[in-house]
């Protein structure tokens, strides 16, 4: 694990101030969908010792690069899992472009490209990962790839329990039914909305979808390098 390249991912990335603010000493949080685990990286420094950081991801070789941080960094405890709805197996789909399996894009998600990489990997909810969890959830960030859905069916318990902070990726051009369902079924139970540009941290009532996110689906997008301004990070406060 080269950490000199984890600081220099976070440095370019507009999530790294949210977890600077959120993530405390002692607190327990969540990664789910951890990939290489610059995140579970970063919230391991900053609970520190007292805390914990449950490390969520399936694909076998992130897996592998998580476990061998977690040696470093023994606060960090990795779940080799897909979260979704329900308990059991599932179909995990790597995108490949240009030949190369992109597993920073993985998801559960159907409807991706025949030509991925298909791997058989168990999937489980939150509830029933975290039901004996005693020391409350402070902070969840969720990075799912279009699954986001499933994710928050399969811990809702979890979430009306402890109400963490929730910081989630959501895109429109992964989804068959309107993105503002999940934000407004979350605003529903309490939570405030914001997104996340260059600029800072807006009210949810500031995104346009169509400036925001639907206007850059051209041709020439590339879903593994992001185009300046696109927004698809959002930051969830209970209120």
């Amino acid at each position: 694990m080269k950490l000199r390249g984890l600081k220099l991912q976070l440095q370019r990335d507009r999530l790294r101030d949210v977890v600077r603010r959120f993530v405390r000493p002692g607190q327990s949080v969540l990664d789910i969908g951890a990939n290489r685990g610059v995140y579970t990286w970063m919230m391991s420094r900053q609970v520190g010792t007292d805390g914990r950081v449950h490390s969520f991801e399936p694909y076998p070789g992130n897996v592998e690069r998580l476990t061998t941080l977690s040696m470093s960094r023994p606060n960090i405890s990795v779940h080799p899992v897909a979260l979704s709805d329900s308990d059991g197996e599932a179909t995990l789909r790597v995108p490949r472009y240009h030949r190369m399996a992109i597993d920073a894009l993985a998801s559960l998600r159907a409807g991706i490209d025949d030509d991925s990489v298909q791997i058989q990997v168990q999937k489980r909810r939150l509830d029933s990962l975290m039901q004996r969890e005693e020391q409350a959830l402070s902070f969840v960030k969720c990075d799912v790839e279009g699954h986001e859905d499933e994710v928050v069916d399969g811990g809702w318990r979890t979430i009306e329990r402890h109400r963490p902070v929730l910081a989630i990726e959501i895109e429109q051009r992964h989804r068959a039914t309107p993105m503002m369902d999940l934000i407004g079924r979350l605003v529903e139970v309490g939570y405030d909305c914001f997104f996340l540009d260059e600029d800072g941290t807006h009210p949810i009532a500031a995104f346009d979808l169509e400036r925001d996110q639907l206007r850059y689906l051209t041709d020439e997008f590339v879903p593994h390098a992001m185009p300046h301004g696109y927004v698809n990070n959002f930051l969830f406060l209970p209120s």
